[in-house]
């Protein structure tokens, strides 16, 4: 809450940050995320407002656990405190895997360095020492499941050609002197790479494929990854003898 409020005190709020740990069962994540909330509502208003909805939300569904029904009305109240572009980005970001660099969030999500300090601000992403951002899986989940059907479909196509044109372009690496530092840039990204190559193969494309086999290849070859590429080749190998790509076939 300081880092929010900075001249927050905890003396003067106690009686309810003691009832909003309690609300939402201490869990770490909720906990973090109602804090964030400091800059529009006192914690009396916080707690207030955690009790209504968790209340509502068991009345209603009385086989959800108080745990489960208290996060996911922190994770909808977090959702209802933000602005209508930070909502854009934040479920556009739950295309990601494993987090992601600035460039990524750029190119498949439109964001911009002002949206992503402001979603660090409300605790919704984290940016770990190396630069890179991450977000709790329980969000991404929740950010998800506000996309539409043709919007996740056109994030999850937009991911899978950026991330073979990001294995592409570090073939050459892959095999040369850049070895070492083209491998560590594709382990930091490899949930996303796996993503990528899931969808291709899910999807049928061809090209994506064709662009990925290699530096993929490459990749696990280094790092003793055999088994990874051998199950992840056949499964490209079926797509591409579905197309008649027996070149791309014969590489993979």
């Amino acid at each position: 809450a300081r880092q929010i409020v900075p001249g927050f005190s905890l003396h003067d709020n106690q009686a309810a940050v003691i009832e909003i740990c309690q609300l939402v069962d201490g869990l770490p994540l909720a906990i973090e995320m109602a804090a964030s909330w400091t800059k529009a509502l006192r914690c009396a208003e916080i707690a207030a407002e955690i009790r209504h909805n968790v209340d509502q939300l068991t009345s209603t569904l009385r086989h959800v656990p108080r745990r489960h029904g208290s996060m996911q009305v922190v994770l909808a109240q977090t959702w209802e405190h933000l602005a209508e572009d930070e909502q854009m980005l934040f479920k556009r970001l739950a295309v990601f895997r494993g987090g992601f660099a600035r460039e990524g969030a750029a190119a498949i999500a439109g964001a911009t360095l002002p949206l992503l300090a402001s979603l660090l601000d409300k605790c919704i992403i984290r940016r770990d020492a190396g630069g890179r951002y991450q977000i709790h899986e329980l969000l991404r989940q929740f950010a998800h499941g506000k996309l539409q059907e043709a919007e996740a479909a056109a994030l999850a196509a937009a991911h899978c050609a950026y991330y073979c044109d990001y294995l592409a372009a570090r073939n050459q690496g892959l095999i040369e002197h850049k070895q070492v530092k083209n491998c560590l840039e594709v382990e930091e990204e490899l949930e996303n790479v796996r993503a990528a190559w899931q969808y291709a193969v899910a999807y049928g494309e061809g090209e994506a494929l064709k662009q990925a086999a290699a530096p993929y290849f490459h990749f696990c070859q280094m790092q003793s990854r055999y088994l990874e590429y051998a199950v992840a080749a056949r499964q490209a190998a079926a797509v591409l003898e579905a197309v008649g790509d027996a070149a791309c076939l014969a590489q993979v």
